[in-house]
């Protein structure tokens, strides 16, 4: 015979589960459900006008088309990247995880905080850090060079010229080491749970290796390789910081200086002067140029004389300037070519 307080269990069982299941909700709502709608609300919307960051919805299905034609180079290249990033992650993965899961013994924890430790270092910091390894004077092409191998890999398009930096390999390999243990993790998990009763009853039916592997043990591990590669290639098709840091940005920036059409008047012009002085900085950063000295030998300082000497064309004969490679006149003169069809 049910009494009250058997109800009242029953009634707190019943509720319990949405209870426990509501901090979850309420952050998938507003972290991913919210941003979500104002992305798709944002993307079907037209500016009011140019050069202004409001926008009125109004169902323009016309910006995705728009989109994938403005930018579908880059679209596919950064899947290109990411499908083969995530295929050598997993390749590499997969037996460095059947080692830790089943040959590691007392070392297995030591080991699993190994790969752990990256991530205590700015995921940035961890890219910056493969500049220097990729470097021109940096010790991968040093053992390269050192083995004689430079010619191989510029003929199978590892390197360009003898370089690995602002090449499709950098960018892949940034790839792979910064999301390598969200390839393995999984993978060792699902390894984990495997029963090891399993291993007996196969060596009591003296099954080679191989067909233990080929029916046992990969079998019971895909659950972990497809959760290894949806959080491998997901977050590589849509990172930046490697394409950025060691891959050639040069074209895509260049391109859109190229489509840049700047309004007249004081105000645009000291504008582009900034974005010009930005750009500068970036190529010079890059080591594709140098930056120009003043008057004293200053070196990209705003004094008032070395400023004066930059801009001395401009200031004293007003004189245009003619680029040495596209033959476009820019006025006033500028360090920078963006003539539209020129390279």
């Amino acid at each position: 015979m049910a009494t009250d307080g058997d109800d009242r269990t029953l009634r707190k069982a019943k509720w319990a589960p949405y209870l426990l299941s509501f901090p979850g909700m309420l952050c998938i709502y507003l972290f991913f459900i919210v941003p979500l709608v104002t992305l798709t609300k944002i993307a079907l919307s037209v500016r009011q006008e140019r050069g202004s960051s409001k926008v009125d919805f109004g169902w323009e299905w016309g910006n995705f088309s728009k989109a994938f034609t403005d930018f579908g180079d880059q679209f596919w290249r950064a899947l290109l990247y990411a499908a083969v990033a995530t295929i050598i992650c997993i390749v590499l993965a997969y037996p460095l995880a059947y080692f830790i899961a089943f040959k590691a013994g007392r070392w297995q924890n030591l080991l699993l905080g190994l790969v752990m430790v990256p991530f205590f270092t700015s995921f940035l910091l961890r890219t910056i850090a493969w500049q220097s390894l990729f470097a021109d004077n940096g010790p991968v092409l040093g053992i390269l060079d050192g083995v004689g191998l430079t010619g191989l890999t510029d003929f199978l398009q590892i390197t360009t010229d003898g370089k690995i930096m602002n090449t499709s390999s950098a960018v892949i390999g940034g790839l792979v080491y910064n999301f390598l243990p969200f390839a393995l993790l999984p993978i060792y998990v699902s390894l984990e749970k495997i029963p090891r009763n399993l291993f007996d009853a196969a060596s009591d039916l003296y099954s080679p290796f191989g067909s233990t592997f080929r029916r046992v043990i990969f079998p019971l591990s895909v659950p972990g390789v497809f959760a290894g590669t949806l959080l491998t290639f997901i977050p590589a098709s849509g990172d930046f910081i490697n394409a950025h840091l060691l891959g050639d940005v040069q074209k895509p920036v260049t391109d859109a200086i190229r489509a840049f059409h700047p309004a007249r008047g004081v105000s645009a012009w000291l504008a582009r002067g900034v974005e010009e002085r930005h750009y500068t900085r970036f190529l010079a950063f890059k080591g594709q140029l140098a930056l120009e000295r003043g008057m004293r030998g200053e070196q990209d300082r705003k004094t008032a004389l070395s400023t004066a000497w930059r801009h001395r064309s401009a200031l004293l004969g007003l004189v245009a300037g003619r680029c040495e490679v596209t033959g476009s006149v820019h006025f006033p003169p500028s360090r920078l070519s963006y003539d539209p069809g020129q390279p």
